[in-house]
């Protein structure tokens, strides 16, 4: 969620105007109150997308780790399933301990759009995941190990919130 210019402003109005609608209205209240009236409030309801790195751990046992834009994963001992967020504005991912027949990587992109299309680049220590060209995820210590077919996608309905 975002708050623009407009919208701060009409919510400064609505302090001033309406004290307890301010303080105690729902959201759609709030929205459909005078202070609104012509302000875009489209942001409001759009998700704020994660853009900072989060270091994930797994730790001992079996994993789902979740990744999303610049996040670092390590999953530890077991057989971990590293989950990779697919998006067209991605930082890439950093997968630090996969381990080839025990660990799963998956590529969840959106349902809604076409599958892409999964290359690996190696480069360094890394197998760097490629998908429709754009470097998505380093998957460390995976050069001449990790295959295309080691990577399965799974489509997500990315409309549904």
């Amino acid at each position: 969620m975002e708050l623009t210019v407009e919208i701060q402003d009409a919510l400064n109005q609505l302090e001033v105007l309406d004290p307890t609608l301010f303080a105690t209205g729902s959201t759609a209240d709030i929205i459909a109150s005078a202070p609104f009236v012509g302000v875009d409030v489209s942001s409001l309801t759009t998700p704020a997308q994660d853009v900072s790195t989060d270091y994930l751990s797994g730790g001992d046992g079996d994993d789902h780790i979740y990744l999303e834009t610049a996040d670092v994963a390590v999953g530890g001992a077991g057989s971990d399933t590293f989950h990779i967020h697919s998006d067209a504005d991605v930082r890439q991912m950093l997968v630090h301990d996969y381990v080839d027949g025990e660990d799963t990587l998956i590529i969840e992109y959106d349902s809604n759009g076409p599958v892409p299309v999964v290359t690996l680049v190696e480069a360094g220590s890394s197998s760097q995941i490629h998908l429709d060209g754009v470097r998505t995820a380093d998957i460390r210590g995976a050069i001449g190990i990790l295959e295309v077919g080691d990577i399965s996608l799974v489509g997500v309905d990315r409309s549904i919130t």
